[in-house]
């Protein structure tokens, strides 16, 4: 998704250089800033959703693994003292 919009917008950028006039070269110029601004924005949002996600993976991995601190992998039951049934 993130890559069709960069190139919807280089494309977009490129045809809008290409058509300015005299008149409009100060008003393309701008334009052109707010371009590259808004495609570093999409850029930076985008790793940060991905280090959010590497961190939400690692911590369920935590906490799925029983890795909890103070119980040194020992499983709920029998940290409470519980003993499993045995036959």
């Amino acid at each position: 998704m993130l890559t069709s919009l960069i190139i919807g917008a280089l494309l977009a950028g490129v045809i809008g250089l290409l058509s300015l006039t005299q008149a409009t070269m100060g008003v393309g110029i701008v334009a052109l800033g707010c371009l590259v601004g808004i495609l570093a924005r999409l850029e930076q949002a985008d790793r940060l959703h991905r280090a959010h996600l590497r961190f939400m993976q690692q911590e369920l991995e935590y906490l799925v693994d029983e890795r909890l601190p103070g119980r040194s992998g020992v499983p709920r039951a029998e940290a409470q003292g519980v003993r499993p049934a045995t036959r």
